[in-house]
């Protein structure tokens, strides 16, 4: 189709446009549509979406992290070391405390006066001896002077008696040293001058044999 007859074409469409509905017609004809706006909002970004990205730690961090590691480690294989060498050491610290709190106490038992041994009544059982030596039962008699001397080990009585008793009884050597024993605790005993005579008498029949 040439120009001159296109032209003719168009001229001849806008007076039928012009005749049938005005110049409105033709513009809402020649006008373009303007698109209309979505009516979807659009989704808000998420917390992830908007929060950067994180950055790899750098080389140096590593190494530093890296380092701090193996000074941990090192630490913990140094105190194990000393833990498992130390154990003899403990040990030896151990006993020599130990030894030293018992010397300790030897010592302060050292220092503490011992109490006084409890006395009892030396008399009845020594009176009692009296009686079986009378009676010629010396070994009875050395039994209750022996109980004299167990209740008042200090009281020399019960050894007078012990001396005459194993006299009696043919023990020397025992009467001897009962005697003695007797003449140790009561250095001023008014039978003393006695006693030692017969301390003398008996050591004569016991060279004697």
């Amino acid at each position: 189709m040439g120009s001159g007859a296109a032209l003719s074409l168009a001229i001849g469409l806008l007076l039928v446009l012009r005749a049938s509905g005005g110049a409105t017609a033709v513009a809402s004809v020649v006008t373009p549509v303007t698109p209309t706006a979505p009516t979807t909002e659009p989704l808000a970004p998420t917390t992830a979406e908007l929060a950067p990205a994180e950055a790899p730690p750098p080389a140096a961090d590593a190494r530093k992290t890296g380092g701090v590691t193996k000074r941990r480690a090192g630490a913990a294989k140094r105190k194990a070391s000393v833990a498992h060498n130390g154990k003899p050491q403990l040990k030896r610290e151990a006993r020599a405390a130990k030894a030293d709190r018992k010397q300790r106490t030897l010592a302060v038992k050292r220092a503490t006066p011992s109490a006084p041994v409890e006395r009892g009544d030396p008399r009845p059982p020594y009176e009692r001896g009296n009686a079986l030596l009378f009676a010629g039962d010396a070994a009875g008699a050395i039994a209750a002077y022996r109980d004299a001397v167990h209740d008042a080990p200090t009281d020399p009585i019960g050894y007078r008696g012990l001396g005459l008793a194993y006299e009696q009884k043919g023990e020397t050597a025992s009467a001897i040293r009962a005697l003695h024993k007797y003449l140790k605790l009561a250095p001023g005993a008014a039978d003393r001058t006695i006693i030692s005579r017969r301390i003398d008498r008996l050591s004569k029949n016991a060279g004697a044999k």
